[in-house]
């Protein structure tokens, strides 16, 4: 975990860890646990909901290689694409950001909304869906240059489609409760007071 700057450990990548790369993303995660513990706890879920609305759209942006920021020109050879994160240099850090930011404020956002909905063997259903993903890691269409721009709308839907999953569940489990209360709960409890009710007197 010990960071290196290019410069220093002459490698001729832009990764900042030279002895163990796939670190970069451990290094994105102790920021997020560090912004937790003293930031983002804090916030109420409308906060949390901007957030998420606000990082979505930097999700978007980098899907779709929209140079809002100029820093994207850089990374031509991933344009379209999640790809990066792992370096000091102004488009690496855009993107790291970016890869953090949306999952983390989404799924604690969702956390905090339907933290003790359980689904039926969930595990199984994620592991398919993961499966199927992994079996398309590029969705283009044409040749690879004239693709990109598809394959960034492809990734943008899968890590929306995550969220979206998740947050039909928590919808689909709240209407079905509100179902049984209104269809169910109610006309029972006022049956059974007429009945006993009637039967005291």
């Amino acid at each position: 975990m010990v960071e290196l700057d290019r410069i220093l450990h002459g490698c001729k990548y832009t990764t900042i860890f030279s002895n163990n790369g796939p670190a970069w993303s451990l290094q994105w995660e102790y920021i997020a646990n560090i912004l937790y513990a003293l930031v983002i706890r804090r916030l109420s879920i409308v906060a949390l909901g901007i957030c998420v609305a606000i990082f979505a759209v930097m999700t978007i942006i980098l899907c779709l290689n929209i140079d809002v920021t100029g820093f994207l020109e850089e990374r031509s050879y991933a344009s379209y694409t999640v790809v990066g994160g792992w370096s000091t240099t102004p488009d690496q850090l855009q993107v790291g950001l970016t890869r953090l930011l949306y999952p983390f404020f989404c799924g604690l956002l969702i956390s905090r909304i339907g933290k003790l909905i359980k689904v039926r063997d969930g595990f199984w259903w994620c592991s398919l869906m993961i499966i199927v993903l992994f079996c398309m890691p590029w969705m283009g269409l044409g040749t690879e240059d004239e693709a990109r721009w598809t394959n960034g709308l492809y990734e943008a839907v899968c890590i929306f489609i995550y969220i979206f999953v998740a947050v039909c569940i928590f919808v689909l489990a709240i209407l079905v409760a509100y179902g049984a209360y209104k269809l169910y709960d109610l006309p029972v409890r006022e049956w059974l007071k007429k009945k006993w009710f009637s039967l005291e007197k």
